[in-house]
């Protein structure tokens, strides 16, 4: 396997941004209405939101230049096939996953009855 695999990188990105939110919520407690200490939630949500968008920024820059790449190097056939390839692809995906999403909702649903 490969270091630099996909999955690895995301997988290292995720640790790093679950260790950071856990080690400020040991370190920030805030005092409760009922006396008790509990962690600054905004803190964390904080890290946990500045972690993601800090990680969409490469795979963003990927979907914005690539097509600008391919079109200058390879040319209009090419890119209009990127293109093309891109919305079918995707398109596929989004019934697949509403699908799918109904599915696991029907699922949540008989299960509950059990």
């Amino acid at each position: 396997e490969d270091k630099y695999d996909a999955k690895y990188i995301r997988l290292r990105d995720e640790l790093k941004a679950e260790m950071a939110a856990a080690g400020e919520e040991s370190r920030n407690r805030i005092k409760g209405v009922d006396g008790n200490l509990y962690p600054d939630t905004e803190q964390c949500v904080s890290i946990a939101t500045q972690s993601a968008i800090y990680e969409m920024v490469l795979p963003g820059g990927a979907a914005i230049f690539t097509p600008v790449v391919v079109g200058y190097l390879l040319g209009a056939a090419s890119l209009g096939g990127l293109l093309i390839g891109s919305l079918t692809s995707g398109f596929m995906l989004a019934l697949t996953m509403s699908n799918a999403g109904g599915a696991w909702d029907n699922a949540k649903k008989y299960a509950e009855k059990l």
